[in-house]
């Protein structure tokens, strides 16, 4: 818990946005969200107690991005 890790319940939901959010990076890495990289991002929002609504904004926001940048290299390079 969050507590055991010497966390103030006031910080948590702020420490516990921002894991999950690396999370959510570390898994769009390749651009690419794998079925097993969702299972285990609800999962980890899920212990985290991140909120749904939460979660799924920081999601659509990756991912928005994510099509943004493969969207450029795309029209870069002609294709």
């Amino acid at each position: 818990t969050m507590k055991a890790l010497g966390i103030d319940d006031e910080d948590a939901p702020e420490v516990a946005r921002r894991l999950f959010k690396k999370c959510l990076l570390k898994a769009w890495e390749d651009d690419d969200l794998s079925e097993r990289e969702q299972r285990s991002l609800a999962a980890i929002a899920k212990r985290l107690n991140v909120p749904t609504e939460e979660v799924v904004m920081l999601q659509r926001l990756e991912a928005k991005r994510v099509f943004g940048a493969i969207v450029t290299k795309a029209f870069a390079d002609g294709n």
